[in-house]
């Protein structure tokens, strides 16, 4: 089971960024590739951050007469840096741009754990923005039923082939 933090911020003018799940834990793409992990998460301040202290460790080591083997040791220590602490960068970051923690879920994949905080969550969610596509308008948003949601009287939960508790009505299998 994974751990995800969930944020909100209103903010955001895309309904994909207002509501964001992040993992605990290490970031595997952000070992491999930090700067453009950074880049992709739109953490513009600590890419800067990462390309400046590179250039700083390259050019030190350089001056210092340090070559090869100390320069892929402190690079890749600093890539370990990124990837461990990265989704803590990215929740940061968010905090900085107003968004607000909203619950810690845990599921065995991301579509779990959302299912999961959605099902449970009874605050307020941001309101879809109506958008356009193609010329049509469409309404709704990313979460659409969730206002529904909250009108259900009754059960949510049914075991079975039927969608209502009480919908199957005597039918027996013919001997």
């Amino acid at each position: 089971m994974k751990t995800y933090t969930v944020h909100l911020n209103p903010q955001e003018k895309t309904e994909a960024r207002q509501i964001v799940f992040v993992k605990e834990g290490i970031s595997w793409p952000a070992l491999f590739v930090p700067f453009l992990w950074l880049l992709y998460h739109r953490l513009w301040l600590e890419a800067a951050a990462y390309l400046g202290l590179s250039l700083i460790l390259s050019a030190g080591l350089a001056f210092i007469g340090q070559g090869g083997f100390a320069l892929g040791l402190l690079s890749f220590v600093l890539q370990l840096l990124v990837a461990l602490e990265g989704n803590e960068l990215r929740r940061f970051a968010m905090e900085r741009k107003g968004g607000r923690l909203a619950g810690v879920v845990r599921g065995a994949d991301i579509d779990e754990a959302e299912e999961r905080f959605f099902r449970g969550y009874d605050g307020d969610l941001p309101a879809p923005r109506k958008r356009k596509l193609w010329g049509l308008p469409l309404s709704g948003g990313v979460w659409p039923a969730a206002e529904e949601r909250k009108k259900e009287k009754g059960p949510r939960d049914v075991v079975g082939l039927f969608q209502e508790p009480g919908s199957f009505s005597g039918w027996s299998p013919q001997k």
